[in-house]
């Protein structure tokens, strides 16, 4: 009895090498459900991508503090508008990652969408089609009409703000004017000192005054001087009011614009499209993320700005790509500008595109071709698997005595005779023909 259990046991086991053998019988069925897994993976790929294309670019911004020009011995202070583009240091990365995160909201994304203007296109019908349903038309004139309401008041706006930078343009000559006649009258008082006439080597209007005689020069020098000093004033006075009136110009247009603005917004053409403009454009001040270890102990100067869209049309693809790209470079070195933490000594933050070559093209070549090598692989070698397996689970559940071994170790009696099949009959006589005819040869 024990000996039959062994037996038992010994048939239902399978080692290595059975289960080698058992698949070179079947190599051809193997092969066969390779390719056959194979193709239809490919195809499956095929059937997912082939109208996957990505179009994009990428834009990099060189980012630094802009120091004021100050006017050289001048009293009256640095001059407006004044910048230099050296490198007068770069950004820390919390600084950078408030930017990246303010880049990256709605409201970014909406300027995006506005392309750098106060108020939505009148031309886009943003609540659907108004020939379809009623409730969109009246939507369509109701912000027609709040945007026309609201355009005047940009417009003062606009006006008010040009005034302001002719004032500011107009100040920042007469404070050259100015330096310029200071730098006159200082030397015409160095030559009085130089003679002994005055005790200072700089200009001093208690020494001016106490002078009996003074020099046609010195006062044609002093006239010119008092001259500019009172056009600056006058012009600072102008620029002061210039800049209050563009305060209030702003302050009467935001209620208007802010009820246009609430209107679209509203919008379903809105929601939609502000989130393209957010999944479509990415900002990072890292280069790659390899860079992420060092982001702790090195500044930063640059911004990067990625472009990816998905387009089935080649020519839609890059025409909409391109589209955004004219957009970020108009509108995120004009928001970095603004928007930029200032640090205490500079006047503001300069920021410039300083890619040339940021044309959108197509990013995922042989996308298709090469997602479908991946996934013919991954079937192929799935298939490849569960073929084996089921071979296997098959051949072990099949009770026929099929060899001779087998019957001998199950029965434990030994075989007297084989019949053989018609097949093997003829193998074995077209065998021994074969050795008669090499042995006569």
């Amino acid at each position: 009895m024990e000996q039959e259990k062994q037996n038992i046991q010994v048939e239902e086991g399978i080692s290595l090498m059975d289960i080698v053998r058992l698949l070179l019988s079947k190599i051809k069925l193997l092969i066969l459900v390779v390719l056959i897994g194979g193709i239809a993976g490919a195809s499956f790929a095929v059937w997912r991508t082939i109208d996957i294309n990505y179009f994009g670019t990428k834009v990099e911004f060189y980012v630094n503090p802009e120091k004021p020009e100050e006017s050289s011995g001048s009293s009256i202070g640095p001059a407006a508008g004044g910048s230099q583009y050296g490198v007068y240091g770069a950004y820390g990365r919390h600084v950078m990652d408030n930017m990246v995160k303010l880049l990256s909201s709605d409201s970014f994304a909406e300027k995006l969408l506005l392309n750098g203007e106060a108020l939505p296109s009148t031309e886009t019908q943003w609540f659907g089609d108004n020939e379809v349903d009623e409730n969109n038309k009246q939507k369509n004139i109701l912000l027609s009409e709040a945007i026309t309401t609201a355009k005047p008041y940009l417009d003062a706006v606009a006006e008010a703000e040009n005034n302001y930078n002719l004032t500011l343009s107009s100040k920042a000559t007469a404070v050259k004017e100015y330096s310029a006649a200071e730098t006159a009258l200082n030397a015409e008082w160095r030559l009085l000192f130089q003679q002994g006439l005055v005790k200072k080597a700089s200009f001093n209007e208690e020494e001016y005054f106490d002078l009996s005689n003074p020099p046609a020069s010195l006062l044609t020098a002093y006239g010119a001087f008092v001259d500019a000093q009172n056009t600056v004033t006058r012009k600072t006075m102008d620029a002061n009011d210039a800049e209050e009136a563009w305060k209030t110009a702003q302050k009467a247009a935001s209620q208007p614009v802010e009820t246009a603005l609430n209107i679209w917004r509203q919008s379903s053409k809105y929601v939609s499209s502000l989130g393209f403009y957010k999944s479509a454009v990415s900002y990072s001040y890292l280069e790659s993320d390899d860079d992420y270890e060092d982001a702790n102990n090195l500044a930063r100067s640059f911004i990067y700005v990625k472009i990816s869209i998905q387009n089935s049309d080649f020519k839609e693809g890059i025409a909409i790509g391109t589209m955004i790209l004219d957009r970020v470079k108009t509108v995120v070195p004009q928001y970095v500008s603004e928007n930029m933490t200032v640090p205490e000594g500079y006047s503001g933050t300069n920021c410039q595109r300083i890619t040339r070559t940021d044309d959108v093209h197509l990013t995922n070549p042989r996308y298709t071709t090469n997602q479908a090598i991946k996934y013919g692989i991954l079937a192929a070698a799935a298939a490849f698997v569960v073929a084996c397996v089921i071979i296997i689970i098959l051949d072990k559940s099949d009770k026929r005595l099929r060899d001779t071994e087998i019957i001998t170790r199950k029965f434990n009696v030994p075989l007297l005779g084989i019949v053989p099949t018609i097949d093997e009959l003829k193998s074995e006589s077209a065998a021994k023909k074969k050795a008669d005819k090499t042995e006569v040869k």
